[in-house]
């Protein structure tokens, strides 16, 4: 009996080491390892970059993509997705606060004017001013393993700004908060945009192409005030960078810059509402008033169920009106009329904040 259950025993143990040893051999770990290092290569090493030719390409980017080695398997047909992107930073500041751009799947990346600007503009680069950029190509396969950089590229960029800030003494010369003028759309360097001067006595301004306060400024050429003409019409004259301060009176003003040839004019603006909607019809106008605290033109007055517009400085020179087909925003200048929501009582606002893009509101 006790041979026969030791027999039994020894078969057991015997079966289990077998068992183990094939779990042993299961327990073997396959290792991947990358065949190559990135490597990055540019189209260009230079480029000055103007808002016009924003849908164009700047500068493509080329990389060898990454391959894989399988080892401790019989496997190697499976290979991880790869993750590429491009990290843009100043010269010199070992991509300590990189701009990254997607890279997609690779092993190419044009960039356009645009895009390219807009990576340069975070960087913190001043607009007008060629500056070194170094530019690497990322590589990551895997949550837990270190990414893989190629060796860095030089490029040397000028950007270009899209908007101008006007930093008053009126609004204490704060350019967080000062109104920006817009780059015009087919007129690169060239910006314009409505800026209230409240207040009961003149503001003194300058013009600059970034919130920082780090990039260029721009004044007047004069040190004389500017004189202000009549609703609608334009005073005009040189620029200097810096230049001297703009000297302005309290009122509300169409504002050009135009950095190509270095000149400026200011143009004084009222509004108001005309149209058969209206008490005074399409005969004259019923003013609105700017309030300061919202930004916006206003007027409270009752409609019938007809059409209106907006007309500035009591002329037809200038209009807003719809957009064909109706859109988000008003066009100037044959636009089609604007329907009144219906007779009754109403507060109409005009919103000029963003020259590109006026909007209205009827309460």
């Amino acid at each position: 009996m006790k041979t026969w259950i030791t027999q039994l025993a020894a078969s057991a143990l015997a079966v289990a080491a077998i068992s183990l040893s094939a779990c042993k051999k299961d327990e073997v770990q396959a290792t991947l390892t990358p065949t190559n290092s990135p490597t990055l290569s540019a189209s260009t090493a230079s480029a000055v970059l103007q808002s016009v030719n924003g849908t164009q390409t700047a500068v493509t980017y080329t990389w060898t993509p990454i391959t894989f080695n399988w080892s401790g398997t019989e496997s190697n047909k499976y290979s991880p997705a790869v993750t590429y992107s491009l990290q843009f930073d100043k010269k010199g500041n070992n991509f300590a606060t990189p701009v990254s751009v997607d890279g997609g799947a690779g092993p190419t990346k044009a960039l356009t004017v645009a895009s390219l600007n807009g990576t340069l503009i975070s960087l913190g680069l001043a607009p007008e001013v060629a500056a070194g950029v170094e530019v690497r190509l990322k590589a990551t396969y895997a949550n837990n393993i270190t990414p893989l950089y190629s060796p860095t590229v030089a490029l040397t960029a000028t950007p270009y700004s899209t908007e101008l800030y006007v930093s008053s003494s009126f609004l204490g010369n704060n350019l967080a908060t000062a109104p920006k003028l817009l780059e015009i759309d087919g007129s690169p360097r060239q910006y314009q945009g409505y800026v209230y001067f409240g207040g009961s006595t003149a503001s003194t301004f300058k013009v600059t192409n970034t919130r920082a306060g780090t990039g260029s400024f721009y004044g007047n050429s004069s040190t004389t005030a500017i004189a202000v003409g009549a609703a609608g019409v334009a005073t005009t004259g040189t620029l200097q960078a810096p230049g001297s301060n703009f000297t302005i009176a309290p009122g509300y003003y169409l504002v050009n810059v135009n950095l190509a040839n270095m000149t400026w004019s200011v143009t004084p603006y009222t509004w108001a509402i005309i149209g058969d909607a209206t008490a005074n019809g399409w005969n004259s106008d019923t003013p609105m008033t700017y309030n300061p605290t919202t930004n916006l033109w206003t007027v409270t007055t009752t409609l019938t169920a007809n059409k209106f517009k907006f007309r500035a400085n009591g002329k037809w020179d200038v209009s807003l009106g719809d957009t064909k087909p109706a859109g988000s925003y008003l066009t100037a200048n044959g636009g089609e009329n604007l329907a009144s929501p219906g007779a009754g009582k109403y507060t109409i606002s005009l919103d000029l904040s963003d020259y590109s893009k006026p909007t209205y509101t009827t309460k």
